[in-house]
């Protein structure tokens, strides 16, 4: 089995949590509950025959100036910055916490 990480990253209230555990349990809730740190959920999914276990790491969101800790970043496949359309503070500086 291949293992793959993957975090969600960005400022607080962008729907990460809404996106993990949609795509991880198939499950929706309009309760915004704050994530502390990490929060990883596991998806084993089919990939061309072959099991990949997806390690999807919810990372607490961040304001503007803060900055995430490099150390999550090590061994991680990909990393998706979340923003949020309807609030252009959360998607004009993407670029900066690169």
């Amino acid at each position: 089995m291949i293992a793959k990480k993957v975090l969600l990253v960005r400022n607080f209230g962008v729907g990460k949590t809404s996106l993990i555990r949609r795509f991880v349990l198939n499950e929706f809730s309009e309760d915004y509950i704050s994530t502390i740190g990490v929060r990883i959920s596991t998806k084993i999914l089919n990939v061309e025959e072959e099991e990949m276990k997806l390690l999807m790491w919810d990372v607490a969101g961040t304001s503007d100036d803060e900055k995430i800790p490099k150390a999550y970043f090590l061994g991680a496949s990909a990393a998706m910055y979340v923003v949020d359309l309807n609030r252009e503070e959360t998607y004009i500086n993407v670029d900066a916490k690169i």
